[in-house]
């Protein structure tokens, strides 16, 4: 029988990975993880997200192996995403491609993967191939392939390679309805409310942009919205003072597919962003977006917010009510169906990447 294997050291890895791997089952194609502990918040031996793990693979009907015990097992095509099967550089200082020229790039585990009998193919996930990230920079030497979601990003970025391929992201392959997330989280959504997701800001930037944010959630609550908070375990807003003054209801991860931030930009009619990379999938899910500008510097993915769908507002400036609810009301009375077509065309990628992926990897199955 066909195989294909990934390798899976993060719970973040299964929005990427379960479409793909569900493609892989409807070509009657078997399916090896190789789940190995990381230590983060989001590592995969970690009960809760074990749990899980198990039962993700029981749907989605993938095997779990153990990689460091089983690891040799694998052959042929192995998937990951980003950087993880290649040994980080001895000098972890980014300054320019010149840092790291004539460091030898080899692979981290070795001793555990029979890398003669691999082809290994990146799956880019937002822009984690970025090269300050120990990325592409790095492993293109070595990897086979690199799967980016357009050309766009290797442009933006710089990291063309003969290696690259751009066939989109799995991770868009699927998601729920708006009545299957109430539905998913029905102790807390109902149908009837309106809902607004904020990104929360890392933790190092709230304190510039709480005024501003604050202020923004009122309005939202006097347009009569519900504001579902969301960030992550490594950058928790539980127990703080001003958490209920910024939101509703508060997520971190609490699943891991279908994963929470799709879910509540689905759920909701504006998402309030702090230059968090959730731009992308709001795009993708074709969500309106105010964002705050709330660090200076280059903000990832900048393509992305100059378009029609999205309002701006810097936390160096004040902004009025009036200002906000002006935008608010532009952004969700207006059809931006053909601005969000024309971006997703021409940025990012139309059509079902897991069909894409495996249609041209198909002779290394």
């Amino acid at each position: 029988m066909k195989k294909v294997n990934f390798f899976l050291n993060q719970m973040a890895f299964c929005k990427t990975y379960i479409p793909l791997i569900d493609e892989c089952v409807k070509r009657d194609i078997a399916v090896d993880v190789f789940v190995e502990p990381s230590g983060k918040y989001n590592c995969p031996m970690r009960e809760d997200n074990l749990k899980q793990l198990i039962g993700l693979s029981r749907m989605y009907k993938f095997n779990l192996r153990d990689f460091k015990n089983e690891g040799k097992d694998a052959k042929g095509l192995m998937f990951v995403s980003g950087r993880y099967l290649v040994q980080d550089p001895v000098n972890k200082r980014w300054n320019g491609e010149e840092a790291w020229k004539n460091e030898e790039v080899v692979w981290k585990y070795h001793d555990y993967l029979d890398m003669n009998n691999l082809h290994v193919v990146v799956i880019t996930n937002c822009v984690d191939f970025e090269n300050t990230n120990f990325g592409h920079v790095r492993y293109k030497k070595i990897v086979d392939n690199i799967i980016f979601i357009s050309e766009k990003y290797a442009e933006e970025y710089k990291t063309f390679s003969d290696k690259n391929l751009y066939f989109g992201s799995p991770k868009y392959d699927f998601h729920l309805t708006r009545s299957q997330v109430v539905e998913k989280y029905k102790s807390v959504f109902n149908h009837d409310e309106k809902y607004c997701l904020l990104v929360l800001p890392k933790l190092r930037d709230l304190q510039g942009s709480y005024d501003h944010l604050s202020k923004a959630v009122s309005n939202m609550r006097k347009l009569g919205y519900k504001i579902v908070g969301k960030s992550r375990a490594k950058d928790s807003y539980r127990g703080l003072p001003a958490l209920p003054n910024l939101c509703d209801v508060y997520f971190e991860d609490v699943t891991w597919f279908t994963h929470p931030t799709m879910d509540f930009i689905v759920l909701s009619d504006i998402i309030i962003n702090c230059n968090s990379t959730a731009i992308e999938e709001a795009v993708m899910l074709k969500t309106p977006v105010i964002n705050f500008v709330v660090k200076e510097g280059n903000t990832y993915l900048n393509f992305l917010y100059d378009n029609a769908y999205c309002k701006q507002y810097d936390i160096k400036d004040d902004f009025s009510d009036e200002s906000f609810v002006e935008s608010f009301k532009y952004l969700t009375s207006k059809d931006l169906s053909i601005e969000f077509d024309r971006v997703i065309e021409k940025m990012m990628f139309k059509g079902n990447a897991s069909k894409k992926i495996l249609d041209y990897f198909e002779d290394k199955i």
